[in-house]
């Protein structure tokens, strides 16, 4: 399934001074919570980040992941650090074919997982979802600034997570130190505490026409019947089921807008 993400709003606490300008965090800077100007702007701090000596930064997740980490021939001697692996499964779900389950509990504001996969331009993205499409192949998505991320024979595990009304995951953009200052990066966060077991979810919003919804199976309470917003279902309330994984490309405006609230990002 084809998703789009919408460009990510800033913290309204934040200042925004250079959109890739990266800052520098003092000694006492935790690099958290949205305390850290890095992190309020959702900009992985540098490597160097010498912040918080007793912890060290706590802004390196995508980097822990082995994301944004300049390749470079190292010393028989010197061990490469162990990366982080995310607290979730692979499984198949009632109805929604596979999904994404916690292993652990997950607290609030806890950064989950990345989405990975290559990055191409928006061309290319509608070329492959014909390909996809012709070899009756789901197409994994996500528009993230001026490319997309195609999941599809590439990505991790995030590309399993699916739909809901009322999700406990939300999307957001980063920049990354050293990395191209085109390129935007998607953590899911989770936007309330997941327990072991729980399905991982996000809401992808698909604007749609009329000749092609997909019914909603989140059995959450304020479910809408149809994957997507709310104001997009049928007047008449109908909802009209698509067996065909051949389908028009639709689009998502994921809102990544982020919480007022200081969360601790872990």
């Amino acid at each position: 399934m084809s998703k789009q993400i919408a460009i990510i709003k800033i913290h309204e606490s934040c200042t925004l001074d250079d959109e890739n300008k990266f800052k520098k965090c003092d000694q006492e800077c935790e690099c958290s919570d949205d305390s850290c100007p890095n992190v309020c702007e959702r900009k992985e701090c540098p490597e160097t980040c010498s912040s918080n000596k007793k912890n060290g930064c706590q802004n390196q997740k995508f980097r822990n992941y082995g994301i944004g980490i300049k390749k470079t021939k190292k010393s028989k001697d010197v061990k490469a650090p162990e990366l982080t692996k995310p607290n979730v499964e692979i499984r198949e779900t009632r109805g929604k074919g596979r999904g994404l389950y916690a292993t652990k509990f997950i607290q609030t504001g806890d950064f989950v997982i990345p989405f990975t996969g290559e990055y191409i331009s928006k061309e290319e993205k509608v070329k492959r979802f014909e390909e996809y499409g012709a070899k009756m192949m789901e197409a994994y998505m996500l528009d993230s600034g001026n490319h997309t991320i195609d999941a599809t024979e590439f990505g991790n595990q995030a590309k399993y997570i699916n739909h809901s009304c009322d999700p406990n995951l939300v999307a957001e953009q980063w920049k990354l130190h050293m990395m191209p200052k085109n390129l935007n990066y998607i953590a899911f966060i989770a936007e309330k505490d997941i327990f072991e077991g729980e399905e991982l979810t996000f809401n992808y919003r698909l604007s749609r026409d009329d000749s092609c919804n997909i019914e909603c199976k989140c059995g959450s309470s304020n479910c809408s019947g149809l994957v997507g917003k709310k104001e997009n279902v049928g007047k008449d309330g109908e909802v009209k089921k698509n067996g065909s994984k051949k389908r028009k490309m639709m689009e998502a405006d994921v809102e990544v807008g982020l919480k007022k609230t200081v969360k601790r990002r872990r």
